[in-house]
């Protein structure tokens, strides 16, 4: 019985180690977690940042386009009034060489 009683005593002191070693693990699990929290909570921030940046960037493409749209306006005005422009040079001519 004595023998028995020493052998349990030592199975539970190896049980003792191995539940110290698991605590051990489970803070150092913890700590892990909470990095990775941490990490998540940066990564969701940058995200944030990232689509408002991502917004910012549309309605600047929108404001780019639109003026694009005004530039080709423009420049269809320049052509008429170039090809007016010639077409009254030419007008002048003939009256200049008729005088």
């Amino acid at each position: 019985n004595v023998d028995l009683l020493k052998e349990n005593v030592d199975l539970l002191k190896e049980n003792v180690d191995l539940l110290k070693e698991n605590v051990d693990l489970l803070k150092e699990n913890v700590d892990l977690l909470k990095e990775n929290v941490d990490l998540l909570k940066e990564n969701v921030d940058l995200l944030k940042e990232n689509a408002d940046l991502l917004k910012e960037n549309v309605d600047l493409l929108k404001e780019n386009v639109d003026l694009l749209k005004e530039n080709v306006d423009l420049l269809k005005e320049n052509v008429h009034l170039l090809k007016e422009n010639v077409h009254l040079r030419k007008a002048r001519f003939r009256i200049t060489i008729k005088i």
